[in-house]
């Protein structure tokens, strides 16, 4: 029997959890707290117990729990925007959220901030990491009124980005769900 991996792996999520706690305590000041200190001392045994493939999540959630404080450090790219888009799309169509949440990495310029964290939200959600989509979706909310949207705009932004990516949009709505430049 294969040993469950991601979100069906109880050492994940609870990895996963310690990870998101402590981007919260760093976001409130509190990054070098001993309450700081006890997360991470309290993440050495789930993490040992991690395949490669899950340290690597957790690494990504991390890297992509930057937005959440405005220090996300996008990944390098060959990409220009155009091939970005056109990846992006592509793997939204597919229903890659693995892929789509790597493309957002790479920082396209083509999306609002709240767009970014929408779609990080879902597909987190898609991964079953139910916690951490709720929190881009909540910075996403933030984001968009910080931005001056109305929200019944985020609203059906969220709507629309859940509806393709679950795929009971109608087929090639979903590169239209992607901004135009």
């Amino acid at each position: 029997m294969a040993r469950p991996m991601f979100a069906e792996n109880p050492a994940f999520v609870e990895e996963e959890r310690l990870t998101r706690d402590l981007h919260l305590l760093n976001a409130q000041g509190k990054g070098e707290s001993e309450e700081a200190e006890a997360i991470a001392e309290a993440s050495e045994e789930p993490w040992n117990s991690l395949s490669a493939e899950e340290r690597a999540r957790i690494h990504a959630v991390s890297g992509d729990l930057y937005m959440l404080t405005g220090e996300e450090i996008y990944e390098k790219t060959e990409l220009s925007q155009e091939q970005l888009r056109a990846a992006l799309t592509e793997a939204w169509q597919r229903g890659d959220a693995v892929q789509v949440l790597s493309l957002l990495r790479k920082g396209p310029a083509f999306l609002k901030a709240y767009e970014v964290a929408y779609y990080r939200s879902v597909c987190y959600h898609a991964l079953g990491h139910v916690e951490t989509a709720r929190l881009f979706h909540g910075h996403a909310d933030k984001l968009a009124a910080d931005a001056g949207a109305p929200q019944a705009v985020s609203q059906f932004l969220m709507t629309a980005i859940t509806d393709l990516f679950n795929g009971s949009a109608r087929k090639g709505a979903a590169a239209k769900a992607m901004p135009a430049a």
